[in-house]
């Protein structure tokens, strides 16, 4: 059996191999050293922020959205999609352009049909803030997700999903036609 590592075990790793203390690092990351210290050692281990992340990835070195796969998990704390760390998340992989992420992250979400309104409603602000690109995998997924009901949602996705393609893309206009 293979071990996976976790987010926390290549931060740990990173941390040793450039000797670093929690102490130190705090001074470099501008993250508390209590708040450091318990992401990574209390039981079971404080959340990380997307902010956080971002400011462990800066101070390590990496380009932005470093560990982001792994994040991901961070997201889905005991199997349960947790809002509050996945909206900053998706909207942090919108501005990176990080769409296996946006598309891991959805794709686990609709287990729980539930969150479709939540996924429409992101989908909404980011048609409001004329993200027509970003937007287009939201709006899909609520597509997906709906298919067989007959919901405001889902015509309203399927309106914004083609005309955001037909300004664009000819083949995908026909075929969304």
């Amino acid at each position: 059996m293979e071990h996976t590592p976790t987010i926390r075990s290549k931060i740990e790793t990173e941390l040793k191999q450039r000797g670093h203390t929690f102490s130190s690092f705090s001074k470099v990351s501008g993250i508390n050293r209590g708040i450091f210290s318990t992401m990574l050692n209390s039981n079971p281990p404080k959340p990380i922020s997307v902010r956080q992340m971002d400011l462990i990835t800066k101070a390590l070195g990496y380009p932005e959205g470093w560990l982001y796969e792994l994040y991901i998990d961070e997201c889905f704390y005991e199997g349960k999609g947790h809002w509050k760390r996945i909206k900053p998340f998706l909207l942090r992989c919108v501005e990176l352009g990080r769409e296996d992420c946006i598309q891991k992250v959805l794709w686990r979400l609709t287990e729980d049909l539930s969150y479709v309104p939540t996924i429409f409603e992101l989908a909404e602000e980011l048609h409001e803030a004329g993200k027509k690109k970003e937007f287009i995998p939201f709006y899909e997924c609520v597509i997906e997700n709906e298919r067989y009901r007959y919901s405001e949602r889902l015509a309203i996705s399927q309106y914004k999903r083609f005309k955001a393609c037909t300004m664009s893309d000819l083949e995908k206009s026909l075929e969304l036609v």
